[in-house]
C-alpha cells in the first residue's frame, strides 16, 4: 500500500521530479501506520510537525519522515 501511495503521487509529478512532501494520509502510509496513529504521533511529538504551505494545506517532508524511520530502526 505504501508503494501505491507514493507511486500515485509520483505519477502526477512532471518528468524528472520526485515527491518531497506528503499529505497526512500519504505520510502515515509512508511510515506504515494508520492516519489516526500518525496524527497521535504528531500530537505527542513522536513524529515531525507538518509544514503549512497554505492556509488549509499541511504536508510532511519525506526527508524528515526518513529520519523518523531511521530512528526507529537504529540506523
Amino acid at each position: 500500500m505504501v508503494s501505491e501511495t507514493v507511486v500515485d503521487t509520483a505519477s502526477k509529478m512532471p518528468d524528472g521530479m520526485t515527491v518531497r512532501c506528503l499529505n497526512k494520509r500519504q505520510a502515515a502510509a509512508y511510515i506504515g501506520v494508520s492516519p489516526n496513529t500518525f496524527a497521535r504521533m504528531v500530537q505527542n511529538n513522536e513524529a515531525p510537525k507538518p509544514i503549512q504551505i497554505s492556509q488549509r494545506r499541511l504536508v510532511w517532508d519525506v526527508k524528515q519522515l526518513d529520519s523518523l524511520i531511521d530512528s526507529f530502526s537504529g540506523f
